[in-house]
């Protein structure tokens, strides 16, 4: 799982196109080589900057929305086309089932699932721990793409993509890419942490 984000945020900073607002669970030792790049926005360490950052994501979905309303579009392609184009921006949390223990940061990572989307804010979220009460109903109905690395038992499986074969996987990054309901077999990149530091 740590391998694959580091992959994806490699590339994401290699495009500059856009902006990375990060949030390392486990103390930021994952992260930590990414806080000083260009693109990225925001970092957070803990749950309680994990929840002002939430806090401040949801305000810039909310001053989306306004320009969208005043504008009369739909979204953010729609705006783009006619006004200054506002930059789209990617939320990353590791370890995101450790927000979802508390009321507040639930419900502020459900609103995000279901509306930021539209306004060009888009979430990865990734957890060690998938059961139903960390990917709850509200989050799983608003996330389309999901990558689920080998799990322990059919029942993570289940949680995950809907039906076992997770637990049958032989690790070290070989998965099942879900897009709705078609399903791709992959093996995800290795990128070392020191080719990482190198390529940023």
């Amino acid at each position: 799982k740590s391998t694959s984000l580091r992959a994806i945020i490699v590339n994401l900073i290699l495009r500059r196109d856009v902006d990375l607002y990060l949030a390392d669970l486990k103390n930021g030792v994952e992260f930590n080589m990414f806080r000083d790049c260009g693109c990225v926005k925001g970092f957070a360490r803990d749950e309680a900057e994990a929840a002002a950052m939430l806090s401040r994501i949801m305000g810039e979905v909310e001053r989306r929305y306004n320009l969208f309303a005043a504008a009369d579009r739909e979204n953010i392609k729609a705006y783009n086309k006619r006004n200054t184009p506002l930059r789209y921006q990617l939320l990353i949390i590791d370890e995101f089932a450790t927000l979802m223990y508390e009321k507040d940061t639930t419900a502020m990572l459900e609103q995000l699932a279901a509306k930021a989307r539209a306004c060009g804010i888009h979430l990865i979220l990734a957890t060690q721990r998938p059961d139903a009460k960390v990917i709850n109903g509200r989050i799983k109905a608003n996330i389309s793409n999901v990558l689920g690395l080998k799990t322990l038992d059919r029942t993570n499986s289940g949680v995950i993509i809907g039906h076992d074969g997770l637990e049958r996987l032989r690790g070290a990054g070989h998965g099942i890419f879900k897009r709705g309901s078609d399903e791709t077999v992959l093996q995800a990149p290795y990128l070392s942490a020191e080719r990482a530091k190198e390529l940023i």
